[in-house]
């Protein structure tokens, strides 16, 4: 990327500075590329712009004018800029998921925006209602589209709808897109489904007046509502229950990562430590659980963690990982049970990270408030070992 040089260009970067945005001295050429769904939006018009915080400013255009393919697929070179950035999408159609076959589109008017840090190089950002409401979550801190109120409102809204809002690339509702898509793209898909049919339960067509309903009951910094949770879940069922409608093939809010809503999420490591580390081969342990954590997991009552709650840390390539969550407990209780295949042997330090759901109302509570029962550490003879010590921390 060329380093933009001249004193006619002073004005611009001081305005730019002025909305948190331009760098020019990066040497990195910045593509954004994506998908553009509420359902999939095909033949939709994007753009990208330097990050505005009013619609009163001039808006200053970066690359060239994309448009959708028939997978809601656009891709647009930005240059040389990096700073926060806008990508709009605006016409187009495509599928409301809760009414099909009826078709919509995204008004001039009332586009559907992602905003972003562009640091330079390949960027790949949705566009859909969910990062249109992380934008306007941003701008309820002193209407400013700064980097750290961007990345602080996409944190806080990929962590109420349980998956990254940016870097997810959602799939159409349908069987076949399901089929080999990721359990992330799947939850994005339905959390659109969801809004789609809260729009529904509300008698409205208007997107953009809904995601301001939805907005009144989340904070940048306090999350969701109970309200709104309630209000959001029971779209969710309704539309997973509507076999019209809903072409998924998931029928159940336990087979999504969605059953948790409106939560926002914590993460904690176990660790081991000791002098016969080496030794361990096989791990068996309880994690006991604090009141208002929850688990994402396949059964309501007992199950199997769905995918990237549990992520292992250490051991060979072919590691073993699995656990159990039971919620009619009390306390409730995540068992776990780790083995490493291969020939490695483990060494002190971090081996598991579990993410946790944080009910409304419940402040995230310090790693001491977990503890550990029923723990059993086994060599390659499953004898036990001794001198090692498996814990938790943040």
């Amino acid at each position: 990327m060329n380093v933009i040089k001249g004193l006619v260009l002073l004005g611009m970067v001081l305005a730019l500075s002025a909305c948190g945005s331009g760098d020019y001295g990066n040497s990195a050429s910045t593509v954004v590329s994506g998908v553009a769904s509420a359902g999939i939006i095909s033949g939709g018009t994007v753009k990208v712009f330097a990050a505005y915080s009013s619609a009163n400013e001039v808006k200053k255009q970066l690359g060239s004018t994309g448009t959708t393919d028939a997978n809601g697929i656009y891709k647009i070179d930005i240059g040389s800029y990096t700073g926060p950035v806008i990508v709009e999408v605006t016409g187009g159609s495509y599928t409301d998921e809760a009414t099909s076959p009826s078709t919509m589109t995204i008004p001039a008017a009332a586009p559907l925006r992602a905003a972003v840090n562009a640091a330079g190089g390949p960027l790949s950002v949705a566009v859909t209602p969910l990062t249109e409401l992380a934008l306007r979550l941003a701008k309820t801190a002193g209407n400013k589209l700064t980097k750290t109120n961007i990345d602080a409102a996409n944190s806080m809204i990929s962590q109420l709808f349980k998956m990254d809002i940016i870097a997810t690339l959602p799939v159409a509702p349908t069987a076949t897109a399901f089929s080999a898509a990721t359990q992330a793209q799947k939850d994005y898909a339905l959390a659109l489904a969801t809004i789609s049919q809260f729009m529904k339960t509300n008698s409205s067509t208007d997107l953009s007046a809904q995601l301001g309903v939805l907005l009144e009951g989340i904070g940048l910094t306090t999350g969701m509502s109970a309200g709104t949770t309630t209000n959001l879940t029971t779209a969710l069922s309704a539309f997973l229950a509507d076999t019209t409608h809903n072409q998924t093939g998931v029928t159940t809010v336990f087979d999504t990562g969605l059953q948790n809503i409106g939560t926002t999420t914590m993460t904690l490591t176990l660790a081991l430590s000791g002098t016969n580390v080496a030794s361990v081969k096989a791990i068996q342990t309880t994690i006991n659980l604090p009141t208002g954590i929850k688990v994402r997991a396949h059964a309501i009552t007992s199950g199997e963690p769905l995918d990237g709650v549990l992520t292992p840390l250490a051991g060979s390539t072919s590691s073993l990982l699995n656990g159990s969550y039971t919620s009619t407990t009390t306390p409730a209780t995540l068992k776990l049970n780790f083995a490493t295949a291969g020939t490695g042997n483990l060494v002190a330090g971090d081996i598991i990270r579990v993410v946790f759901d944080v009910t409304q109302g419940t402040v995230a509570p310090l790693a001491s408030a977990f503890s550990l029962t029923n723990t059993v550490l086994v060599d390659a003879n499953t004898a036990d070992v001794t001198g090692v010590t498996l814990s938790v921390h943040k």
